[in-house]
This record gives C-alpha cells, structure tokens and sequence, in this order.
C-alpha cells in the first residue's frame, strides 16, 4: 500500500469510527436537568469531543493496521474473492 493510500484509508475510516461513536456516552440536556435556556431539551449537555477524536484516531489506525496486514502478508487475496465475479470471467470462457 502506498503511502497515499494509507492516508486516504485512514481519513476514510477516521471519519467512520467517529461517526459510529459520536452518540455513545452523550446524555441531553434534558437527561442531565440543566436546560440552557434558547435551546431544545434533547441538546447534548457534554459531549468531550476531544475523547472522542482520540479514541477514533486510535480505531481508525487499529483499522489501517489491520487492512495492511491483510494486505501485505496476502492473507485475503483476490483470488479469494472469486466468488464476487461473473462465471465468465472467472473462467474466461465466452458468452
């Protein structure tokens, strides 16, 4: 894998580990009882974003090791996968 590559895995999976654990561990206004005035009830009261982008830049590098492990070593190949494509192409055989 290139180093591109890496970079463009890892903001891809970044972004998706963030999204996934963005709603654990956020309780709403309501929940915590301290309703700011001017803002809806179901508001966050804390979110901690910083905790939240630590522990989705150590997913998202956990994940890109994973790929380039699988990757590198060959452990899942596309010969592997075969079975996603066409019989004729597997074959190549026509029509």
């Amino acid at each position: 894998m290139t180093w591109t590559g890496a970079i463009v895995l890892y903001s891809c999976f970044f972004f998706l580990v963030l999204l996934v654990i963005l709603p654990f561990g956020t309780a709403s206004q309501q929940e915590s009882g301290d309703v700011e005035p001017g803002t809806p009830a179901s508001a966050p009261s804390e979110v901690n974003i910083q905790r939240k982008f630590l522990w989705s830049a150590i997913g998202a590098l956990a994940l890109v090791g994973l790929v380039t492990l699988i990757m590198e070593f060959e452990i899942v190949t596309l010969r592997d996968l075969d079975f996603l494509m066409p019989h004729q192409l597997r074959t190549g055989a026509d029509g």
